[in-house]
C-alpha cells in the first residue's frame, strides 16, 4: 500500500491536493451562492417618474419657450417680452416639480438652466444702458455727477456680477475698479 503523505504530484503531497480541491469547491460555491441567492438586480424604477397629461402639456410649453430663447442671437438686443417669457417658464417649471417631485434630475436641470437663461437675458438689457453710463462718464461732469453715474454702474455691473448669467456678461475686473474708483473718488 503507497504512503500517502510522502507520494508527491508536481511538487504537492496527495493530502495538499486534496486540501486545493477542496478549497476551490467552497470558494466556487460561496461564488454560486452569492450570484444566484443574494441580492437581485431591479429592473424598473421605485418610483415611477413618467409625467401625466397636464405635466406633459406644461413641459411642452416650457420647451416652447426654451426653443425660442436658443434661437435669439445674443448679439442682438432680445426681443421686449422674452424675459417676461423666461419668467413664465420658470413659474411653470416649479408649478411641474410641485407636481411631480419624482420627476428626476433632468427636471431640477432644466430649472437651474431656466434661471440662467432668464439672468442672461437680464444682462443683455442691461448692457445698453451700462455703455449709456460708460459714454456719460467720459465726458465733463460735477463731482456729485461723476460719483452717482459711477454708483449706478457699479451697481448695475454689480448685479449682473451676482446673477446667474452666462459668464460671457460678468466682468468681476470691472466691479472691481469701479468700486475702487468710487472709494478714491
Amino acid at each position: 500500500m503507497p504512503d500517502y503523505d510522502s507520494a508527491r504530484y508536481g511538487g504537492l503531497t496527495i493530502k495538499a491536493w486534496v486540501w486545493i480541491a477542496v478549497g476551490v469547491l467552497v470558494m466556487g460555491s460561496f461564488f454560486y451562492v452569492l450570484t444566484t441567492i443574494g441580492p437581485k438586480r431591479v429592473d424598473h424604477a421605485e418610483v415611477p417618474s413618467a409625467l401625466n397629461s397636464e405635466q406633459w402639456q406644461l413641459s411642452l410649453e416650457i420647451g416652447a419657450i426654451e426653443r425660442r430663447y436658443h434661437k435669439h442671437n445674443p448679439k442682438l438686443a432680445p426681443p421686449k417680452d422674452l424675459r417676461e417669457a423666461l419668467q413664465k417658464a420658470i413659474g411653470l417649471q416649479e408649478q411641474l416639480l410641485r407636481l411631480n417631485p419624482s420627476a428626476g434630475v433632468e427636471q431640477s436641470e432644466r430649472l437651474e438652466k431656466l434661471l440662467v437663461a432668464r439672468d442672461s437675458v437680464i444682462a443683455m438689457e442691461t448692457w445698453p444702458r451700462i455703455e449709456a453710463l460708460e459714454e456719460q462718464l467720459e465726458g465733463e461732469l460735477s463731482v456729485q455727477d461723476h460719483l452717482r453715474l459711477l454708483a449706478q454702474l457699479l451697481e448695475e455691473h454689480r448685479t449682473i456680477n451676482q446673477s446667474r448669467a452666462l459668464a460671457r456678461y460678468k466682468d468681476l475686473a470691472i466691479e472691481t475698479k469701479l468700486e475702487r474708483d468710487l472709494i478714491s473718488a
